[in-house]
């Protein structure tokens, strides 16, 4: 399998069958609040979610928690429970913390990489502008996010992969909304954004770590730009 092909295989992705129960359900509640398929401000009823993911009450009551503490559902006694509201004034804080986390990241993915990874990097970099151009919107932005997994995985420390991975949740939710809101000529900066991936592949794959931080925090400043003129 080409490194292309691995891209659009992450577009039809599903979970595999034998996951825990409790763990499938988040996964899935995950997607569809990120995607915005669960729009916000939605109830969430724990018979629907039972029934629809074939799920018992426990395993459901599981997942909506882990949602809660992630920031995407909030919880109300005697009231129910309900998918978290857009907060545009977050915009600001999640990428004040993001951004310091992926060039943390990129420093030691350029650090830390070995030479087959290199080479799946530049192989991933000499792809891209022939595969953004052909993805719409939805598939720009699951290449986004296994774009910058591939950047955590390689900087080899669970702990700040796990970190990064609570505030990615939390802006590309943000992004779906601008996506949602500048229609099809998101397709556009959404392509310019991920074409930011270049520098900051290229300077993984030579190892220089300051340059692979400096270009993972312009990557993130040109996303949260956009975003920010969008809602």
């Amino acid at each position: 399998m080409t490194d292309l092909d691995q891209l659009r295989a992450t577009l039809s992705h599903r979970d595999d069958p034998a996951l825990p129960l409790a763990e499938a359900a988040y996964r899935y509640l995950l997607r569809e609040i990120i995607d915005m398929s669960l729009r916000p401000g939605e109830v969430l009823n724990e018979a629907d979610l039972q029934q629809r993911l074939g799920a018992g009450r426990t395993p459901i009551r599981e997942a909506l928690l882990r949602l809660a503490e992630d920031r995407l559902v909030t919880i109300h006694a005697r009231r129910g429970t309900f998918v978290s509201d857009l907060n545009v004034t977050d915009l600001g804080a999640v990428y004040e913390v993001r951004t310091e986390l992926e060039r943390l990241a990129a420093r030691l993915a350029a650090e830390r990489r070995n030479d087959a990874e290199a080479v799946e990097l530049a192989s991933i970099r000499g792809q891209l502008p022939a595969f953004v151009r052909g993805s719409d919107a939805d598939g720009l932005m699951t290449i986004d996010l296994y774009l910058h997994r591939l950047v955590f995985r390689l900087a080899r420390n669970e702990f700040l992969a796990e970190t990064l991975e609570h505030y990615l949740n939390l802006s590309t939710r943000l992004a779906r909304a601008a996506v949602e809101r500048t229609g099809a000529s998101s397709s556009v900066w959404l392509a310019d954004a991920l074409l930011g991936f270049t520098p900051l592949f290229e300077a993984i794959e030579e190892r220089r770590p300051e340059a692979a931080a400096a270009a993972a925090v312009e990557h993130a400043a040109a996303v949260e730009a956009h975003v920010r003129r969008s809602v």
